[in-house]
């Protein structure tokens, strides 16, 4: 009877230790590395904002593959540009049949 209980207890350890180890997958940087993302950092940390990077900065890209080296060509933010809103095909309460 002791034997059946652990290897209940055991199971449920291992579900367990399955289920944490899948979070911390889906939790991982390398996760957001293979839906396309890359890593940049310099010699020391990693790189959060473009207006860190000045022109010849030294940068290791990380990809979900690998890594390249890259040279910075230029620095400082630049605005983002913004996508225009689509036109609105119809005014509201001008929506015409749906049948």
């Amino acid at each position: 009877r002791q034997d059946r209980v652990i290897s209940v207890r055991l199971e449920r350890l291992r579900g367990k230790l399955t289920q944490a180890d899948r979070l911390l997958a889906t939790l991982s940087h390398k996760a957001v590395l293979a839906r396309g993302f890359a890593l940049v950092k310099d010699a020391d940390a990693v790189i959060k904002q473009a207006a860190e990077v000045v022109p010849g900065m030294a940068l290791s890209l990380e990809f979900a593959d690998g890594t390249a080296d890259a040279v910075a060509t230029s620095g400082a933010a630049r605005p983002k540009t913004t996508a225009k809103p689509a036109a609105k095909a119809k005014e509201r309460g001008n929506q015409g049949s749906l049948f």
